[in-house]
C-alpha cells in the first residue's frame, strides 16, 4: 500500500492557470486593445530535462526562454487580447489557460484555447506574451505555429516543428532542428548536430562548430555566415550566400546555390575538402595569405574564371575549365557554374 501511494505522489506536478470566464482583471490600452496582469506557473525540474512547449493554432504570441541555475521550470506570462470590447476581451482572456506539469524528466508548457477560437482576422486575435526559465542544459522541445522566440542557454538541444515564427537563439550545445516560413532566424555559438531551414526568410548564423553536421538552407532569402568550422552544407535559391571567417580545417564544406551568388571569404584552409556548385551566379572566393590548396574550376560557355593575389601553378587547362595549385596542393576546392556566372578567387591582400 505504501510503495503504490509512493509512486502516485510522484507522477506528475501540475500547475494550472485558468480563470474564469469574466473573472480576470484586463487593463485597456485604447484602439481595442487589451492586457492581462502577469501570471505565473511553475513546476519542479531537474538539470537536462526535456521540455515540451505546445500551443494551440488558434494562438500567437513572443516567448523569451533563459537557462539558468534552479531547480524548477517557471513561466510568467500576461495575455494581450483585441477585441470590439471590454466584455468581449474578458471573455476571450477566459477561454485561454495555461498548464505546466512535470514529471520525471519531463516538463509540459501547455498553452491552451479552443481552436478554432471565436476570435480571428484582423479585428481580433488572442496572443500570449511570456518568460520561461528552465534548468541548465535543458531540452526544448516546440511544437508552436506562430510564436517568435528568443532563446538564451546554455542548453543541449532545440528542436520546433515547422512554423511560421521568428527565433533568435545561442549556446546550444548538442542539437538544433529548426523549420521556418517567413520567419528570420538568427543564431550563434551552436555546436553539435544542425538543421536550419528557412523560406522567405533570412537566416543569420555565427560561431557554428559542426563536430557533427550542420545543414543550412533557404529558398527566397539571404543566408548570412560568420566564425564557422565543421562539417557544413548550404543551400539556397533565389538568395544570396555570404560567408565570412569559415575554417576549412579537416572537415568538409559544401555551397550549393542558383540564382545566388556566393561570396565565400576563408580565415584557415588545412587539408580541407570544399564544394561549391552554382547555377547562373557569381562565387567568389577570398583566401588567407598562406594558402596550400588544389583549385578545379570550371564554368558556363559565357562566363570566366579570375584569380589574383595567389601565387597558383597551372595545371590541366581547357576551355572554361582550370586546375591550379597554390603550395603543395593539400586543400581541394572545386568550383563549378552552370549557365552565366564567373568565379573570382582572390588572396586576402
Amino acid at each position: 500500500m505504501n510503495k503504490f501511494y509512493l509512486r502516485i505522489i510522484f507522477v506528475a506536478t501540475i500547475t494550472v492557470l485558468t480563470p474564469s470566464p469574466g473573472a480576470e482583471e484586463l487593463i485597456a490600452r485604447g484602439d481595442g486593445r487589451y492586457i492581462s496582469t502577469r501570471s505565473k506557473a511553475v513546476a519542479v525540474a531537474e538539470e537536462n530535462v526535456k521540455v515540451q512547449i505546445q500551443s494551440v493554432s488558434g494562438l500567437s504570441g513572443r516567448i523569451e526562454i533563459v537557462a539558468d541555475r534552479v531547480s524548477e521550470a517557471g513561466f510568467e506570462f500576461r495575455k494581450l487580447i483585441k477585441a470590439a470590447d471590454e466584455k468581449t476581451a474578458e471573455q476571450y482572456a477566459g477561454l485561454v489557460s495555461v498548464v505546466i506539469e512535470s514529471q520525471p524528466g519531463v516538463v509540459r508548457l501547455l498553452l491552451k484555447a479552443p481552436n478554432p477560437g471565436p476570435w480571428g482576422g484582423t479585428d481580433n486575435a488572442v496572443q500570449i506574451e511570456g518568460k520561461l526559465i528552465v534548468p541548465l542544459h535543458s531540452r526544448l522541445d516546440i511544437d508552436c505555429q506562430y510564436y517568435d522566440f528568443s532563446i538564451t542557454g546554455p542548453l543541449a538541444e532545440v528542436s520546433a516543428k515547422p512554423s511560421f515564427g521568428r527565433y533568435q537563439l545561442s549556446d546550444i550545445s548538442e542539437k538544433v532542428n529548426l523549420i521556418t516560413t517567413g520567419g528570420n532566424i538568427s543564431a550563434r555559438d551552436l555546436k553539435g548536430d544542425i538543421i536550419i531551414k528557412g523560406e522567405k526568410a533570412d537566416l543569420r548564423v555565427s560561431g557554428i562548430t559542426a563536430d557533427k553536421q550542420a545543414r543550412i538552407a533557404n529558398k527566397g532569402g539571404d543566408i548570412t555566415m560568420s566564425d564557422i568550422s565543421g562539417n557544413i552544407e548550404v543551400q539556397n535559391d533565389y538568395g544570396k550566400i555570404k560567408i565570412d571567417r569559415a575554417r576549412a580545417d579537416e572537415g568538409h564544406l559544401k555551397i550549393f546555390g542558383e540564382f545566388c551568388p556566393i561570396d565565400l571569404e576563408l580565415a584557415s584552409l588545412d587539408n580541407a575538402r570544399i564544394i561549391i556548385n552554382n547555377k547562373n551566379d557569381n562565387i567568389k572566393i577570398t583566401l588567407p595569405d598562406i594558402s596550400s590548396v588544389t583549385f578545379n574550376l570550371s564554368v558556363g560557355a559565357d562566363s570566366e574564371i579570375h584569380v589574383s593575389k595567389i601565387p597558383v601553378l597551372p595545371g590541366r587547362i581547357k576551355p572554361k575549365y582550370m586546375e591550379l595549385t597554390a603550395g603543395d596542393g593539400r586543400s581541394v576546392i572545386s568550383a563549378d557554374i552552370k549557365g552565366v556566372g564567373d568565379i573570382i578567387i582572390s588572396g586576402a591582400k
